[in-house]
């Protein structure tokens, strides 16, 4: 199954706060629709939420208004954004954008280094 939104690892400080729960943590994974967050504190499924994510530590945090926990397990839940402004919708696309084509980049570089290491294409240089 192919996600609608494919999620790309990421490391942002984010706060959040609600009647159930409010504290910090960090944006493991991060899509233009949701997150994935690593906390100190446990937040129950269904939790609405506002949020503060930073991007980079030089620029302003986005603020998403509203946040539904859609999946808690221990310290980790996910998130799906529900009101964010569209300036700070615009910013997470292209930060997203971002995250997506230096993923690519580094997979890209990886897999060349795998080709160059292996056995297999070391004999195929000798034959060369």
């Amino acid at each position: 199954m192919k996600l609608r939104f494919p999620r790309h690892r990421a490391r942002c400080s984010i706060t959040f706060s609600g009647k159930a729960a409010s504290g910090a943590g960090t944006v493991t994974n991060l899509t233009n629709i949701g997150c994935k967050v690593e906390s100190d504190k446990g937040v129950p499924e269904g939790a609405g939420l506002a949020l503060r994510i930073s991007l980079l530590d030089h620029e302003v945090p986005i603020n998403v208004d509203e946040a539904v926990v859609i999946w808690s397990k221990g310290r980790q839940f996910g998130l799906r954004f529900i009101e964010i402004v569209p300036q700070a919708q615009e910013r997470l696309r292209r930060f997203v954008k971002v995250l997506s084509s230096s993923r690519a980049s580094v997979d890209k570089e990886i897999r060349k280094n795998a080709l160059i290491s292996s056995p297999a294409s070391a004999r195929t240089r000798l034959k060369l």
